[in-house]
């Protein structure tokens, strides 16, 4: 009977201990980090080298990590835990990671605090859309990763002119309503101010003064509502000595495939 709690307990042990050792291995300590097994040998190798150019030139220290699940965690603080005090200058705060769990169907990107003027959510999001989501869903891991880590690249280096980068296309249309609106606001109390010099020179009729109080209210009624009316608003690389340890506070933008 005794020899039946041991062996169970040992089980049990044996269990723990394994799993405590899956979450352990989970870890951010280089360029690529392909748990998931998803990123072939030659995708790996140019990940290494465009990872290892960004590292040397001192913009970010960025790692790709893959794995197979979030084991029911969140994927920001599952990347956040990740990343926190791990990737980055200490003082420079630059470290960038993107996670990817493949049987969850999620993706993370997770900025550190120094990176997050230069590769804003909004722009984070843009290449989860345009470059991991595309891919994904045609299961083409490797270009999605890739891709997404050549534009995150251009960025970095400036060579995307800010405007284009996330395609920030300013909405004009909501400020020419808003313009017209106070035009004819304004053109409405002219007319209001005309009608009465008007009144005061020329009538003293009670009819064309009603008249004219009736034309008034409605005009200036019409500048008015309308002006207050809205409009809709359409490792292997050389040079590479190890990770940092910054700061990240959430930035970055998270998806789906």
């Amino acid at each position: 009977m005794k020899y039946k709690y041991y062996l169970l307990f040992a089980l049990i042990f044996s269990v723990s201990f394994s799993i405590v050792l899956a979450e352990e291995k989970i870890q951010a300590k280089t360029f690529v980090n392909d748990y998931a097994n998803i990123i072939d040998e030659s995708t790996e190798s140019q990940l290494n080298q465009i990872l290892n150019e960004i590292y040397n030139s001192g913009t970010a220290e960025y790692s790709i990590v893959t794995i197979n699940s979030l084991e029911g965690k969140d994927i920001e603080s599952y990347a956040l835990n990740l990343a926190q005090n791990n990737l980055g200058d200490k003082t420079k705060n630059n470290g960038l990671l993107l996670l990817v769990a493949v049987e969850d169907r999620q993706y993370r990107f997770e900025v550190g605090r120094g990176l997050e003027q230069y590769l804003t959510d909004l722009e984070s999001s843009y290449i989860g859309r345009d470059y991991i989501e595309t891919n994904f869903k045609n299961q083409d891991y490797n270009k999605g990763i890739l891709d997404s880590t050549l534009e995150i690249q251009k960025i970095l280096f400036g060579e995307i002119p800010p405007i284009n980068k996330a395609e920030q296309k300013v909405n004009f249309k909501p400020l020419i309503f808003i313009i017209i609106f106070f035009i004819i606001f304004i053109l409405s109390m002219f007319y209001k101010i005309w009608i009465f010099k008007q009144y005061n020179k020329k009538m003293k009729d009670k009819k064309y003064f009603k008249a004219a109080k009736n034309a008034t209210i409605f005009f200036g009624g019409w500048g008015i509502g309308r002006s207050m009316g809205g409009s809709p608003g359409g490792i292997g690389s050389d040079g590479f000595g190890g990770f940092g340890g910054g700061s990240f506070g959430g930035g970055g933008a998270s998806g789906r495939w």
